[in-house]
């Protein structure tokens, strides 16, 4: 079931809490899974945590008891300003995707000019920014914030 928001196109609805016999659901877009991934996927860019994790309901027992058959697949907790952290986890998905763009992907900038003042440099700031997009982390860069590289130390 999805549900249409302006500006993020179809959304999924979740159920975020369930209190007796009544369930809440609530429509999570991908950027909020992204954003409240928790510290031990912090460091993933958004295209690698688009292939390699999906959203799984919380296991009850946690503890595997038995030596033989499969390992159970590891569960990472969501953040709790998360609205679904009551009721999913994060998991790897056991068969990983293959991220392919539909259009040329940004380049690497380059080192950063010398002069800071100059329309080279607003150019290669913008280059910058394009590919820090693609590349960082969540927990480098937040969509919220406004980047500002600078190639300086």
């Amino acid at each position: 079931m999805c549900e249409l928001i302006d500006d993020l196109g179809k959304v999924p609805v979740y159920t975020v809490d369930k209190i007796g016999d009544k369930t809440y659901k609530e429509p999570v877009p991908f950027a909020i899974h992204y954003e409240c991934c928790g510290p031990q996927l912090k460091k993933l860019s958004r295209y690698e945590y688009a292939a390699l994790v999906k959203l799984a309901p919380k296991r009850e027992n946690v503890h595997q008891t038995s030596t033989s058959g499969r390992h159970a697949v590891k569960h990472f907790p969501l953040d709790p300003q998360h609205p679904c952290h009551i009721m999913k986890d994060q998991m790897l998905m056991a068969k990983q995707a293959t991220v392919v763009f539909c259009n040329r992907p940004p380049q690497h900038p380059r080192p950063c000019p010398e002069e800071e003042d100059t329309v080279q440099f607003q150019r290669w700031q913008d280059k910058a920014n394009a590919f820090a997009k693609l590349c960082c982390s969540c927990s480098d860069l937040r969509t919220d914030q406004i980047l500002n590289i600078t190639g300086k130390h």
